[in-house]
């Protein structure tokens, strides 16, 4: 699994939030350190399915919990990583106004 995370494919990537992120915290009691290096350099790249999936294991968990304790600061700090070519807001022209 943390091949697959630390892949440049995002198509392994995909296949580890599709069949094993939803389930990581009923696997492990703590999480494992491979799974907290990989989501903690996905939460620092600005990768939104890193916080996604941090998100829904943090939902139900308390502030002194193994897993909020590893993840909450990352995602304290997390930034979404701007996709190149795109921008916050879309541009309007002239020929966007009806009038």
């Amino acid at each position: 699994m943390s091949n697959k995370l630390r892949s440049s494919d995002s198509r392994q990537q995909d296949y580890v939030f599709q069949y094993f992120m939803h389930y990581a915290t009923n696997c492990f009691a703590t999480p494992r350190s491979y799974l907290i290096w990989a989501v903690k350099l996905g939460l620092r790249a600005g990768d939104s399915r890193y916080k996604n999936a941090v998100e829904a294991w943090l939902i139900l968990r308390q502030d002194d919990d193994a897993w909020s304790m590893a993840f909450k600061p990352a995602l304290a700090s997390f930034t979404l990583a701007q996709v190149p070519g795109e921008t916050a807001e879309p541009e309007i022209s002239d020929e966007d106004i009806p009038f």
